[in-house]
């Protein structure tokens, strides 16, 4: 379990990472949505250390896939299919 100046660090580090294509004091309403996804997926799939360089992508549907299969261990009838 992180504790919060763990959570703290992470998040500043990501803060970071979006500062990158967002500078401060940049005004949201200049930036479009499709700027921000495109933003999303360059972060979503982008290395980290402290998930053992993997991917944020990678960690988060291995966890799915994960908690997919354990379902299938309580309710074997009652598959759950996701689509990615």
């Amino acid at each position: 379990m992180l504790v919060w100046y763990k959570q703290f660090s992470i998040n500043e580090h990501t803060n970071g990472l979006i500062r990158e294509y967002i500078p401060k004091k940049t005004k949201f309403e200049t930036i479009s949505d499709k700027f921000i996804v495109d933003i999303q997926e360059k972060l979503n799939h982008r290395p980290r250390k402290i998930l053992g360089y993997k991917t944020p992508h990678e960690v988060f549907f291995a966890k799915i896939a994960q908690w997919i299969d354990d379902s299938k261990l309580h309710y074997k009838n009652n598959v759950v299919a996701l689509d990615c």
